[in-house]
């Protein structure tokens, strides 16, 4: 009997949630991830591969599978240097508080410039930029304001130690405002506080926005269990307009298109069954999709029918910007 006959769960752990030499899964009682884990322990070591140092946010987890006793079961759950958050690809997670959460670490700076009157260089900038790790799009609303700040400063073909010049200077200063919001919002890791996937009622959300500098799309998990309703966010991504200026209902093509794909790898990353799937998005954009794209040109055309193509879409339908919570990654000037 083959390995993936005998642990056919564990197979599929070990092939989905192995990221290099991490293993990041969940499951829905303390039971059930112990067995689990022990049958990945095992099949890794038939092959010489030992796992160790295991964390979770139920003790019962963590003392059973680090072999620990009573007693030491709750010294190493009540040490506050292991505890207070655990990295996990690159990302803050906090097993007491079962929360994402992100920690401001700019080692690769020299001097202090987050400092007043202290005037960065435009390689500073970009060594800050580069500091803040967020591949889920959880800051998106944050972090796109100074991706416009860096592209603006590209634009002026300054030198890499050039310091700012005073228009960029105060766009960097309003950036610094926004700051701290990112280490104080921590970002639940559980999507279902009540109940079980399949106890819930759960709607897939998915909103888009463009503006001048920017587009961007985030996606939302509508869940109802026994009339209780919740809303949690699930990613987002955000990018820069490109040099080549395009116009408003083209750049909310593009956001369309990012909200996609973003749609089409939560499909395939969750074992959820969706009760309903939503896109929310400009009027321009409903028109090209209502119509036939051969009678459009390329830029459209091409755009138009991969977003035609997601499957199991139940609506698509227009939101106003003050209700479409995506605006807030493309609005620079009204800030967040």
């Amino acid at each position: 009997m083959c390995v993936t006959e005998e642990f056919e769960s564990a197979a599929r752990a070990i092939t989905k949630f192995h990221y290099v030499d991490d293993y990041i899964d969940s499951c829905d009682t303390p039971q059930q991830a112990i067995i689990l884990a022990k049958e990945v322990k095992k099949v890794h070591s038939r092959g010489g591969f030992h796992i160790h140092k295991w964390c979770s946010n139920h003790k019962e987890v963590v003392a059973d599978l680090n072999g620990c006793a009573e007693q030491e079961e709750k010294e190493f759950y009540n040490n506050e240097e292991i505890h207070s958050f655990e990295i996990i690809l690159d990302m803050q997670w906090s097993p007491s508080q079962d929360a994402f959460t992100y920690a401001l670490r700019f080692d690769r700076l020299k001097r202090n410039i987050f400092k007043k009157n202290i005037v960065p260089t435009k390689r500073e900038v970009l060594q800050v930029l580069m500091s803040v790790f967020d591949p889920m799009g959880f800051v998106s609303c944050i972090m796109m304001y100074f991706k416009i700040l860096l592209q603006n400063i590209w634009r002026t073909k300054m030198g890499w130690d050039d310091e700012l010049p005073p228009e960029l200077y105060n766009q960097w200063n309003l950036w610094l405002s926004y700051l701290p919001l990112i280490s104080q919002v921590p970002i639940p890791r559980l999507y279902f506080e009540n109940g079980t996937p399949e106890d819930c009622s759960t709607q897939l959300h998915i909103f888009f926005d463009a503006g001048e500098e920017a587009y961007a799309a985030l996606a939302n998990f509508r869940i109802q269990f026994q009339g209780i309703i919740t809303v949690c966010l699930v990613s987002a991504k955000s990018k820069v307009a490109p040099v080549r200026p395009l116009s408003i209902p083209r750049m909310e093509l593009q956001s369309s298109l990012t909200g996609a794909r973003l749609f089409r790898d939560i499909k395939a990353q969750h074992d959820i069954k969706f009760t309903e799937t939503h896109l929310w998005t400009d009027s321009s954009v409903l028109a090209w999709l209502n119509g036939d794209p051969r009678n459009y040109q390329q830029f459209v055309m091409f755009r138009v029918a991969e977003i035609s193509e997601l499957p199991d879409v139940n609506h698509r339908r227009w939101v106003p910007s003050k209700h479409n919570i995506a605006d807030v990654a493309t609005s620079w000037t009204r800030g967040v």
